[in-house]
């Protein structure tokens, strides 16, 4: 301690400690300028467990790691077709093509190597909902994840067959935000999810489910439609035939009804056809216009 001349007195801090205090001011200084960078972006990480493919999305940065599970072979195995290939990475904020952020990198990835890391030129990470990554001309995917919870299945009706044997139907929102449902029977089942009504409202979509090719026993007819829709009508060639109507289960975030029509075996489709409580059509299906499998 000194006393200037004017009877001031005045603290002097030796080397070491100014060093310190001039070391910590710059070290508060990094710390600010890269925080915000951390705050604007966020981590997600998933696994495909279709492929073993490992995607992490830190700001603009994509990692993609081939996971080694010995006892999860797939196969052609992903090294395979991704070594010494040109590899396309995208991610996007939505599941509409036409709504989405989209951004890609290519690089080439190189034999052997089970990590590769993309760099995108813009930071979606906080609000990024899928990743992939493809090859080829055709741009086929390899691997591709979404972000989105899927939600669980619920029963949502069930009922007895002629023969006695029980059936039930399940549905949720998938994880691209879209209506799925699984219709359980006595000797199988069959599960789809409308892609196509992917994070909006659903259209009419229908498919059936034959319990047998040439001589199916009876037929069950799956579909969604918009929340507005109150009845629908299967036209068929020699009857008129009101499906089920299922509003969605309590908690869902779908935006769909659900319809469950049981048809003889040998029933033909000619048309369905969705209207609200007005009649106003909301959708209308040819027979010829769905999905069928056996």
């Amino acid at each position: 301690m000194i006393t200037s001349g004017v009877g001031r007195r005045l603290c002097v801090m030796p080397a070491a400690i100014r060093r310190t205090w001039w070391e910590l001011a710059l070290l508060l200084v990094l710390v600010a300028m890269v925080s915000p960078q951390v705050a604007d972006g966020a981590v997600r990480a998933k696994a495909d467990p279709g492929s073993d493919v490992r995607f992490v999305l830190q700001n603009e940065t994509l990692t993609v790691r081939v996971l080694d599970r010995p006892h999860h072979q797939v196969h052609p195995p992903v090294l395979d077709r991704l070594g010494g290939k040109r590899v396309r990475a995208a991610c996007g904020t939505r599941f509409q093509p036409s709504e989405a952020v989209i951004v890609r990198a290519r690089r080439r990835w190189p034999e052997g190597r089970s990590t590769l890391v993309f760099r995108f030129r813009r930071n979606i990470s906080h609000r990024v909902r899928w990743c992939v990554i493809e090859t080829g001309k055709s741009g086929g995917d390899v691997a591709g994840v979404s972000f989105v919870r899927r939600e669980p299945a619920q029963l949502l009706a069930r009922g007895r067959m002629d023969s006695g044997k029980w059936w039930r139907l399940a549905v949720w929102r998938g994880s691209r935000l879209q209506p799925c449902m699984r219709m359980a029977y006595g000797d199988g089942s069959f599960g789809i999810c409308f892609d196509d009504d992917a994070e909006r409202e659903a259209q009419l979509g229908t498919v059936l489910d034959m319990q047998g090719c040439r001589r199916p026993r009876r037929q069950f007819l799956l579909g969604v439609v918009p929340r507005l829709t109150a009845t629908v009508d299967v036209l068929l060639e020699d009857a008129l035939v009101a499906a089920r109507v299922f509003r969605r289960p309590s908690g869902s975030r779908v935006r769909a009804k659900y319809l469950l029509s049981i048809l003889p075996g040998d029933a033909k489709i000619r048309r369905v056809v969705a209207r609200d409580e007005e009649g106003t059509v909301l959708g209308r299906e040819r027979g010829d216009n769905r999905l069928a499998v056996c």
